[in-house]
């Protein structure tokens, strides 16, 4: 078996706990999903000695020619058609895993293939992954690790307009990470930092295009007094909780009625309800009625998922931000791709406020798990969710100061 070339990996170290149980997610990955084969693959299957597998696979494999690729064909329960009755892939049990597709063999890992490292992460669609990230009873550590990874599983970007900044990549990750983990801030205080800092990344950026001056703004903003100092500024930012309201739902609009339009999944439908029950959309409220009810949901999440799990929201946050590539993932600017993590971050919020407001003390692990693995999916996994938050980005405008005071938690 051809192991790969041995790289340096950026990790965080939970990633290594990860092993795929499909008893636990009932072969989430397997399901519900385009799920495509690369061309290598392809190959191997037509060249098989196995004929009656050959013919299976030739069978339920169907070519997309807009987007010359290749998919499994799924069958009438929406799931791959060789996952068999025991949740594991048939074409692994009988082949190996050589045989599967780039896609199956790696995901929910994700290596991103940068000058002279790489980065790995886990897809938090992922129940399992969500799981583990979840449970973690300490602040998540990014670390360096030595291993051997297949060159066609890596995911190699180019962006030459942003160069100087996936050039210095890490710097500006660990300088995040330690932002977002200074526990004697709010979670609040941490965010609108790392929007300062993004900020200050920005206009660095736009004065000198080399970055020159970069790493005394990381000695500045890693500064314990040029924090305090910067969550007192912030302090005297306000809240616009009406404005939130009404660009949250907004948002949220957009999305459903574009999904309506194509093809709603069954989790699509079930947060709808909810927001509408939970909202009492029904009645028409008006956006201060919206706001009262969102502060009283609230205080249930804060109940029955933060005080249970006190280390999530960090954790989450901290891994999302480098598991994105923030700020340089999404098409944009800096500012843009910061108001997009703000974006998505208050929107998960949303869907697990909604869970814990409909079930309260009857609220389970699993369930906390699914709805973060359905938030990850629309997010990170559906071009839709991302055209309705890019256009309501570049609609607004918005500079980092005036999202913040839209975007930012309480």
């Amino acid at each position: 078996m051809d192991k790969g070339k041995t790289y340096n990996i950026f990790k965080f170290d939970f990633v290594n706990d990860f092993v795929c149980d499909g008893s636990y997610c009932d072969s989430y990955c397997c399901r519900n999903w385009g799920i495509e084969i690369d061309r290598a693959t392809i190959a191997k299957y037509r060249n098989l000695k196995d004929k009656e597998l050959r013919k299976e696979l030739d069978k339920k494999i169907t070519y997309l020619s807009a987007r010359k690729k290749h998919r499994f064909i799924l069958d009438e329960e929406n799931k791959c058609p060789f996952l068999g009755k025991d949740c594991l892939c048939r074409i692994q049990k009988s082949l190996g895993e050589d045989y599967l597709s780039n896609v199956c063999a790696t995901y929910p890992r994700r290596y991103v293939n940068f000058t002279g490292y790489l980065t790995e992460a886990l897809s938090l669609s992922c129940p399992v992954a969500v799981r583990i990230l979840l449970t973690q009873n300490e602040s998540i550590v990014l670390n360096e690790f030595h291993d051997n990874v297949k060159r066609e599983k890596l995911i190699i970007f180019e962006w030459p307009r942003r160069k100087i900044l996936v050039d210095n990549f890490l710097d500006i990750q660990y300088a995040a990470i330690n932002l977002l983990q200074k526990k004697r801030f709010t979670i609040r205080e941490r965010l609108m930092n790392l929007c300062f800092f993004g900020e200050a990344l920005e206009e660095l950026l736009i004065k000198d295009e080399q970055l020159n001056g970069l790493e005394s703004l990381l000695q500045s903003f890693l500064s314990d007094e040029q924090q305090v100092e910067l969550v007192k500024l912030g302090g005297a930012l306000s809240v616009d909780i009406n404005k939130f309201i009404k660009d949250l739902f907004g948002i949220l609009d957009k999305y459903f009625v574009k999904k309506k339009n194509l093809i709603a999944s069954e989790s699509d439908v079930k947060y709808m309800d909810l927001v509408a029950e939970c909202f009492h959309l029904e009645d028409n409220n008006k956006i201060g009625n919206l706001a009262a009810v969102y502060d009283d949901i609230y205080i249930d999440y804060q109940k029955y998922v933060l005080d249970r799990y006190k280390l999530f929201q960090e954790n989450y946050l901290v891994y999302q931000w480098f598991r994105n590539l923030q700020p340089i993932m999404a098409v944009g600017t800096i500012t843009e791709n910061i108001i997009m993590f703000l974006i998505y971050f208050r929107i998960q919020e949303l869907f697990l406020m909604l869970e814990a407001a409909k079930l309260k003390k009857d609220l389970t692990e699993k369930q906390i798990v699914e709805c973060i693995s359905y938030g990850t999916h629309i997010m990170e996994h559906e071009n839709v969710f991302f055209e309705v938050c890019s256009e309501y980005i570049k609609e607004r405008n918005y500079s980092l100061i005036d999202a913040m005071q839209i975007w930012l938690p309480k």
